[in-house]
């Protein structure tokens, strides 16, 4: 019951200073980028969110936006209660979750990575490895290193054989903090939901938009957040890796 209470104290607060942080971030100043009309911290407390995005209706059609980012926040704090039951494991969790929701969006946003969200996961990560996970460090970190390497490499010859960058140069270390989450085996699934998913979307959106691919920068960051965090929801809910289970299949 006490970790449900601190759980939802944190979802609370993780999901005002997230919403603060993305919107302000990328414009570094707080009044509405529309109008500039003042907006304080307080406009991004749940009580008086919707009131505070009322001075224009640029920032009216912002809204939906945030309140969706809002949504996916608290349900990441609030969701791993389901499979952990010790705080450690469930803050471990959190580093994964809220980091990755917050690179995803901001990714999505304004086609930038904030590098020091994915270094402050990955610190973490690493910390927390040594401390309560210590037989499993070396598979997570062949993870980390061959998920950042392996994509790297692969952006590498695409833009040496098409002569056009097809990833972006922050994509790998995304993968390679996911890796340290999911383990080496579990980077497949990751990479196939993640492909599947940005294919398809990519895919509506030229169409929506009619314009050639070379043309439209499509951001990989959210899709590659879909297939790591499904991966390891997976793994915790059924308690084996999300590729073992699929080749089992067969």
């Amino acid at each position: 019951m006490l970790l449900w209470i601190v759980a939802l104290f944190c979802a609370l607060l993780f999901s005002t200073l997230g919403l603060y942080w993305a919107d302000t971030k990328p414009y570094a100043k707080s009044p509405c980028r529309f109008c500039n009309s003042v907006r304080p911290f307080k406009a991004y407390l749940p009580f008086v969110f919707r009131q505070s995005w009322q001075c224009c209706q640029d920032a009216k059609r912002e809204l939906p936006k945030l309140e969706v980012l809002r949504l996916l926040l608290i349900s990441g704090v609030l969701l791993p209660l389901w499979w952990q039951s010790s705080l450690w494991s469930w803050v471990n969790d959190i580093f994964f979750v809220v980091p990755l929701v917050l690179l995803a969006f901001v990714d999505w946003q304004e086609y930038v990575i904030e590098t020091w969200l994915v270094v402050l996961a990955i610190l973490f990560r690493l910390a927390w490895l040594a401390v309560f996970q210590l037989d499993g460090l070396a598979n997570f970190v062949a993870a980390w290193l061959i998920g950042a390497g392996g994509l790297y490499w692969i952006s590498f010859f695409y833009q040496t054989f098409r002569h056009r960058t097809g990833i972006g140069e922050g994509d790998p270390a995304i993968l390679g903090m996911i890796g340290l989450w999911v383990g080496l085996i579990d980077l497949t699934s990751t990479l196939f939901i993640a492909s599947c998913s940005g294919a398809i979307v990519g895919w509506v959106i030229l169409k929506r938009t009619k314009q050639p691919i070379q043309s439209t920068p499509i951001p990989f960051v959210p899709f590659l957040a879909l297939g790591g965090l499904a991966t390891y929801a997976f793994q915790k809910i059924y308690l084996m890796p999300m590729t073992s289970a699929f080749l089992n299949l067969f």
